[in-house]
């Protein structure tokens, strides 16, 4: 048995316009093996994309990435540091079940992102367990097993104040970074090294994050934000391809891993979406790159029972599902993945996609965490996986009261936006009369000056 990870919660502090906000995903020891969907819902820039931000800060972090390179303004206006907590429940190949939890907190100062402190807890699922510290660090030092760097043997003091002092002048995380392990590996014991692999290599290497911005040059028709989940790899590969079918090249070892696997792999689960419809990548030529490599320059085609045509003619809606299929299908494979998408139902026929969450919640093995608009998949999803947002920026994820087992979450919805009758208000209310008498208003303004226009012009003309 290999080491098993889901997330359980998450904590949200002064991260863009969530002054603080808590969530969880409902996975617990007994459905950790099992799918777990988790939805967030609300109103216009009501804090659902900062979950998914949430995500990339921990993806950059573990992964010893620098910062800057989440390349948008995080920190709430106003406040100095945001930070994150985020909880994971752990089962190790010895079967030990586990709590570990992630704390981090990040300034913005001299234009850019600096760790300030970070700490790495677990705990045994056992009655009277207390939470042990696995490695914790300050603006000062690092602390492993709450023994200072400082005061270890030069040789392990040395190594591990200079990985202290690179990491912050890189940015990057102050206790994920590589040049650690070899201390990691001789303070811990041989199931605490499992503990922290567990997030540092278990969780990150089934974390994959698909941010609505990549979808911007999908809508432009200049490229294809490729999601790949294929076993060992995973990424974006922008496939760019133009009206003429014409392709940049990529390398030779992506292009073969698209044909021979992972556009197979697509073919048996996309004919069920999309009846008849099939996807071909075919090579054109193979280009030598400086450096002595190769690349594949290709082209994309959907084939309809048949009927061969550029795969740019297709909907952008189905396109979209093309370049996520891989991604969602290693969520019934793997119980570790966990797949964080940003505003999934864009584009996509709102039917279509509340089957295929229903088919998820009920079939995969992975966590599959999502914004959206579309409220059919409130209907078809349990309460427990819904999380709505809230105009309160002190408390801005909450889940519906007032349901039952037959109650239309829609419905339920719908009509809370309307009386107010949970525990915070989800929809910061517009008046219809101020809207319209806005309209109208900007309406005479503009007849006013087209007035003003046609005098001045016939004038010049006179």
């Amino acid at each position: 048995m290999k080491t098993t990870i889901k997330m359980s919660d998450m904590t949200l502090g002064n991260i863009k316009n969530v002054n603080y906000g808590s969530f969880n995903t409902n996975a617990n020891f007994s459905n950790i093996n099992k799918s777990n969907v988790v939805g967030f819902y609300g109103q216009n820039g009501s804090g659902k994309t900062a979950v998914v931000d949430a995500f990339k800060i921990i993806e950059s972090l573990i992964e010893n990435r620098e910062l800057s390179q989440i390349g948008k303004r995080l920190v709430t206006y106003g406040k100095e540091n945001l930070w994150l907590q985020a909880k994971f429940i752990v089962i190790l190949e010895n079967k030990k079940k586990l709590y570990l939890e992630y704390y981090v907190e990040i300034s913005e100062k001299d234009s850019g992102y600096h760790v300030e402190s970070e700490k790495l807890v677990y705990k045994e699922d056992e009655k009277g367990k207390r939470f042990k510290t696995l490695v914790q660090a300050d603006s000062d030092t690092i602390y492993v097993r709450n023994q200072n760097i400082k005061t270890m043997r030069d040789e392990m003091k040395i190594q591990g104040l200079v990985s202290f002092h690179l990491s912050k002048k890189q940015r990057k995380s102050l206790i994920f970074n590589s040049e650690m392990l070899p201390i990691y590996n001789e303070v811990f014991s041989k199931e605490e090294m499992q503990i922290f692999y567990a997030l540092s290599i278990h969780f990150v290497q089934g974390l994959h994050i698909i941010e609505n911005r990549n979808y911007g040059l999908l809508m432009a028709n200049i490229l294809i934000p490729f999601n790949i989940f294929q076993d060992e790899v995973k990424g974006i590969v922008p496939l760019s391809q133009s009206v003429d079918n014409k392709s940049a090249a990529i390398p030779k070892k992506i292009f073969d891993l698209l044909k021979r696997e992972v556009f197979p792999n697509i073919n048996v689960v996309l004919p069920c979406i999309v009846p008849g419809l099939t996807i071909e990548i075919n090579e054109i030529a193979e280009i030598h790159k400086e450096g002595g490599t190769k690349g594949i320059q290709f082209e994309l085609l959907s084939n309809r029972n048949g009927n061969r045509l550029p795969l740019n003619t297709e909907s952008e809606g189905i396109i979209k599902i093309i370049s996520m299929l891989s991604v969602l299908s290693a969520l019934f494979k793997e119980t570790n993945v966990c797949v964080v998408v940003d505003e999934l139902d864009a584009g996509v026929f709102e039917y279509l996609l509340g089957e295929v969450l229903k088919i998820v919640d009920e079939s995969a093995k992975g966590q599959l965490i999502f914004t959206s608009h579309n409220l059919r998949i409130v209907e078809l999803l349990p309460t427990h996986s819904i999380w709505f947002t809230t105009t309160n920026s002190e408390n801005r994820y909450v889940q519906l009261k007032h349901t039952s087992k037959t109650s239309n979450n829609r419905d339920v919805y719908i009509r809370s936006l309307q009386i107010k009758n949970q525990q915070e208000e989800l929809y910061d209310k517009t008046d219809n009369f101020k809207i319209k008498r806005a309209f109208k208003k900007l309406a005479r303004k503009g007849s006013h000056h087209e007035k003003q226009n046609s005098y001045s012009f016939g004038g010049r003309g006179h």
